[in-house]
């Protein structure tokens, strides 16, 4: 499917230059004992309960996507979601997507006779997040309509979005909001059109991303509690691919324990993404690399369940405590990375899948 400007024509020259695939053969660990271990400590995704304990007085939880386009990475993000929000009073998802698309987002949430299937597609000027026109971001946002029409008195909840592109149309929203008396909105949507003019500079755009998240806190959530959803490579708390201090350090420093982030891991599977043509950017369905023979999705796989959450507090299996590879997908073919990390610096928590399928992409608007 041909789509027009894309998110991922932009960040290009800016990601590719800094991608390497790692490949360091090891043994893997002996599976009985990391079954056993599993056994005990994760968590099926059918009970979200041992989420409060996990969590705590956390204000910030953050989705850190393995990849952009994973049907099964959205469907259990919607059963965190609906948790947070119902269970634990969060009521502000804040998306790595421009002030400006997701304003229209949050209009249909609180109720607008609007059609999301058509203003989730970007305007003039504005990148195209082909990721979010699927059917499954969909389904998450009805539900959030539908909660805020049935939610008695508790607070509505809202989405906003905390990129730092399109700052020519969140300058144009400035009138109309001023009008509508929303001067908090306002003031941000200026403050946006200011950042947009670094966002190619990864530094300015992960430092402007987690002040874009602070301001969802203070200004947009009635509770103080915030989801934010976004890449791992942003929303983790280690530099990632681009070697600059990203969103999730800033967001650690500006929180410290208030901020939490849940990572992914696959054992195998497609996802969707781009072709990583710039001039004509087409969405395709990608199979991830292979797992590292030393990569902590071998840990993973040796529980033999479809799916999980694992806490990576407290007392952990010898093999999560050594840097290891673990797959890390973006937006786009060119973005099947596997690198060495340190999982449990860089997450909280996992959410493991082991088969995944790609989303489904809603048609462009006639």
């Amino acid at each position: 499917m041909k789509r027009s400007l894309t998110f991922a024509a932009i960040l290009a020259l800016t990601v590719l230059a800094s991608a390497q695939t790692r490949r360091r053969p090891s043994a893997p660990p002996p599976e009985p004992a990391a079954a056993r271990w599993l056994a005990t400590r994760a968590y099926p995704l059918d009970d979200l309960s041992p989420l409060q304990q996990m969590i705590g007085n956390a204000s910030v939880v953050a989705l850190a996507d393995g990849t952009h386009g994973t049907h099964e990475y959205f469907t259990t993000k919607l059963g965190i979601i609906q948790f947070l929000v119902t269970q634990m009073d969060f009521d502000t998802l804040a998306i790595e997507g421009s002030f400006s698309q997701m304003e229209r987002v949050n209009g249909y949430v609180q109720g607008d006779a609007s059609d999301l299937r058509s203003i989730i597609f970007p305007h003039q000027d504005e990148i195209d997040y082909h990721f979010w026109a699927v059917e499954e971001f969909v389904a998450i946002v009805d539900w959030m309509r539908m909660y805020n029409l049935a939610r008695g008195d508790r607070p509505a909840i809202s989405v906003v979005g905390i990129d730092v592109w399109d700052g020519a149309p969140a300058a144009a929203m400035v009138p109309d909001l001023v009008a509508k008396q929303r001067f908090d909105d306002a003031a941000h949507a200026t403050t946006v059109a200011e950042q947009a003019l670094t966002a190619t500079d990864p530094a300015a755009r992960n430092r402007g991303m987690a002040l874009n998240t602070q301001w969802a806190t203070e200004h947009r959530s009635l509770t103080g509690k915030v989801i934010l959803w976004g890449h791992g490579e942003h929303f983790g708390k280690t530099i990632g691919v681009e070697k600059v201090k990203n969103a999730g350090m800033w967001l650690a420093d500006i929180f410290g324990a208030g901020y939490y982030t849940i990572g992914n891991a696959m054992w195998d599977g497609v996802y969707l993404g781009l072709n990583g043509s710039v001039t004509q950017p087409q969405e395709m369905t990608i199979a991830v690399t292979a797992v590292d023979t030393d990569g902590y999705e071998n840990f993973f796989h040796a529980s033999g369940d479809a799916a999980f959450l694992l806490s990576l507090h407290g007392p952990l299996h010898s093999f999560l405590l050594l840097p290891r590879p673990l797959r890390d997908a973006g937006f786009s073919i060119h973005n099947n990375w596997d690198f060495r990390i340190d999982l449990t610096k860089r997450f909280d928590a996992m959410v493991y899948v082991e088969l995944t399928t790609p989303t489904h992409p809603l048609p462009p608007p006639n």
